[in-house]
C-alpha cells in the first residue's frame, strides 16, 4: 500500500506540474470559454478528487505491478513497463475519447498524454523502489 500510495503522490505532482504550470493558461482560456457550460466544483474540491483519483490509480498500479514481478521479474524494467500499461489504461485510452468529443483544447490533450506517459512511468518506478511483499 505504500509503495502505492508513493507512486499516487508522485504522480499527482506530475499532474499538478503539468495542468498548473505548463498548462494554466491554455485551462484558464478554456474555462473562461465554457462561461456557463462548467459546472467544476471549487478549486479546493477539484484538487482533493484529484489527489484520490491519483491514489487510487497509484495503488493500482502497484497491483499490477506486484502481479508481474512473478512473471517478468522485479525491479525497474517492470515497473516501467507497467507504468506503460497505467498509461494507456488512464490516460491514452481516455484521451482518444477526448478527442473524439471535441471535449478538451487539442495542446491539453497532447501535452497531458505525454506528461501523463512520464508520470506514469515514474510513479511506478517510485512505488516499486519501496514495494515490499
Amino acid at each position: 500500500v505504500i509503495g502505492g500510495v508513493l507512486a499516487g503522490i508522485v504522480l499527482f505532482i506530475i499532474a499538478g506540474i503539468t495542468n498548473g504550470v505548463i498548462l494554466g493558461n491554455d485551462w484558464d482560456a478554456w474555462l473562461k470559454a465554457m462561461g456557463p457550460l462548467n459546472h467544476a466544483p471549487s478549486q479546493a474540491v477539484a484538487t482533493l478528487l484529484w489527489l484520490i483519483v491519483t491514489i487510487l490509480v497509484g495503488v493500482t498500479g502497484m497491483w499490477i505491478y506486484a502481479a508481474a514481478r512473478s512473471k517478468l521479474k522485479p525491479g525497474p524494467a517492470t515497473a516501467a513497463k507497467v507504468g506503460v500499461v497505467v498509461w494507456i489504461c488512464t490516460f491514452f485510452a481516455p484521451e482518444i475519447g477526448n478527442i473524439a468529443l471535441g471535449a478538451y483544447p487539442e495542446k491539453s490533450i497532447v501535452v497531458g498524454a505525454i506528461a501523463g506517459l512520464a508520470g506514469s512511468v515514474l510513479s511506478m518506478l517510485a512505488g516499486a523502489w519501496v514495494y515490499q511483499d
